[in-house]
């Protein structure tokens, strides 16, 4: 737990739960969601906005993901912790906002000789577990047990069928964690499969979120076959009814619903898509002229039968 002071915010002193296995960027994130917990995701301050610095007594220390103190082993360089910086439990961090000059600045003037170098290997940063590459394992060959057990890397956890990710943003104003999305994805697939017609035959090579309900498949493919079935069965509604229902609807949310909103939202999307939307209207226009031509047609053919039905 370390306790964070906002600075120019006015708030009281904050209690953040951390790992002192955390990167900064890490912490930043931790901070930023206690603080800022009641604000949408979107207008939270985000972590490179942001700068963290701990105050060991009388001196004051910038905390940053990388610096001159990283640990370096080859052309690794390892990402830097609070255990990195030895900040200790109920340590007093202060949390500011950065200006886009000094940001600017800080991008481009960190560390003379230092910002190169990470553009040159900006791949090869590590954070808890180093991965293997080629030079590695030559090394790793010739090295002991122990220091391969301490390179090697899982691999299996780069299997993008392990890392397969659903999208709760773009419905939510939510931050998007791994573990959300993985937990989503497993319940996406199973709604995907669950409402197709095509029998999939699970093997070796089949992701593991299907695996995970193989078992009930069976039976949620038989709810959604009721499911639909029951619709087929229902009354069909007219279009009188649908109308009446939707005005009904209408009037019950006039004054909970603000239209011109809904306007300016409807202006935005059209602006956005001007040309899909003007080549769809030229369709449509077409659409609708045929259908009139239809109505007025059979319009003409039920009058010019009305003399011959009155004469009967």
């Amino acid at each position: 737990t370390v306790n964070v002071i906002v600075q120019d915010e006015g708030l009281e002193p904050v209690q953040v739960k951390v790992l002192n296995c955390d990167t900064i960027a890490q912490v930043k994130e931790k901070i930023v969601e206690q603080v800022y917990k009641n604000l949408p995701y979107t207008q939270r301050p985000k972590p490179d906005s942001l700068a963290l610095e701990w105050r060991p007594g009388s001196t004051a220390q910038i905390l940053s993901d990388l610096d001159l103190t990283s640990q370096k082993e080859g052309r690794w360089r390892r990402i830097n912790t609070l255990m990195h910086y030895n900040v200790r439990d109920n340590a007093t961090l202060i949390l500011s906002r950065i200006g886009i000059s000094q940001q600017q600045e800080e991008n481009h003037q960190d560390f003379p000789g230092e910002k190169h170098a990470l553009l040159e290997d900006e791949n090869k940063i590590w954070h808890l577990v180093r991965p293997a590459d080629e030079v590695d394992e030559g090394k790793s060959k010739r090295g002991s047990m122990k220091a391969k057990e301490q390179t090697k890397a899982i691999t299996e956890i780069y299997l993008t069928r392990l890392l397969s990710v659903k999208n709760p943003h773009f419905i939510f104003d939510v931050h998007v964690h791994q573990v959300v999305d993985a937990s989503l994805s497993v319940i996406a697939q199973t709604f995907m499969d669950a409402c197709s017609r095509t029998e999939h035959k699970l093997s070796r090579e089949s992701p593991s979120n299907k695996l995970l309900y193989a078992k009930e498949i069976s039976t949620y493919k038989k709810m959604v076959e009721d499911y639909y079935k029951g619709i087929r069965q229902m009354v069909q509604v007219s279009d009188q009814d649908m109308n009446t229902h939707l005005a009904e609807i209408s009037r019950a949310h006039t004054e909970s619903l603000n239209t011109l909103v809904a306007l300016h939202q409807l202006y935005q999307y059209t602006k956005k898509y001007y040309d899909e939307v003007s080549d769809g209207q030229a369709d449509l226009i077409h659409e609708i002229q045929c259908v009139t031509r239809k109505h007025i047609h059979n319009i003409g053919i039920m009058f010019s039968a009305k003399p011959s039905d009155e004469k009967d």
